[in-house]
């Protein structure tokens, strides 16, 4: 009985979460990046229970780690790689602006050249490293897919080549 008692109350949480994320996407429209944490502070407003508890105290202990070790482009190869393993995501930039990225980087216009990055999964980064890909110069990571500037990144696309 104790285990369906916890399984029970598990599942009321994860339904108390689902339905306030539903009611919060309701109020908006479109879906803008300046509204997300707005959203998420309201379907989170009673804080995180269980194991979202659990993890977001460990992010938020090793990122104070980081906190004095990162330096914005400045690599380090250890420091870099245990950064993004806690949040599971790549900074990239689509291969498509690699010459007018590397010429801000070069003009001393950092602003500018970051303003090219865009996160991706650690999934959707292996993937294309696998299939070559990824593109690494001066500590960048450069990825060659499908790129439009209205929408993005094409990172899911069926290959089309194949007869």
């Amino acid at each position: 009985m104790g285990s369906r008692r916890l399984l029970e109350k598990k599942l009321a949480e994860v339904e108390k979460l689902v339905s306030r994320t539903l009611d919060n996407l309701g109020t908006v429209e479109l879906l803008e990046e300046d509204s997300i944490q707005y959203l998420m502070d309201n379907v989170y407003k009673d804080g995180y229970t269980g194991k979202d508890k659990e993890d977001f105290d460990m992010v938020q202990r090793q990122f104070k780690q980081f906190h004095n070790q990162i330096v914005p482009f400045i690599h380090d190869n250890r420091v870099e790689k245990e950064f993004y393993s806690l949040y599971k995501s790549y900074e990239v930039v689509p291969l498509h602006y690699k010459l007018e990225y590397l010429e801000e980087m070069d003009c001393g216009r950092y602003l500018e050249a970051i303003s090219y990055f865009t996160s991706i999964s650690l999934g959707q980064y292996k993937k294309l490293e696998r299939e070559n890909n990824v593109e690494i110069e001066r500590g960048t990571r450069f990825v060659n897919t499908r790129y439009d500037k209205n929408l993005g990144l094409f990172l899911d696309e069926e290959d089309s080549s194949i007869i």
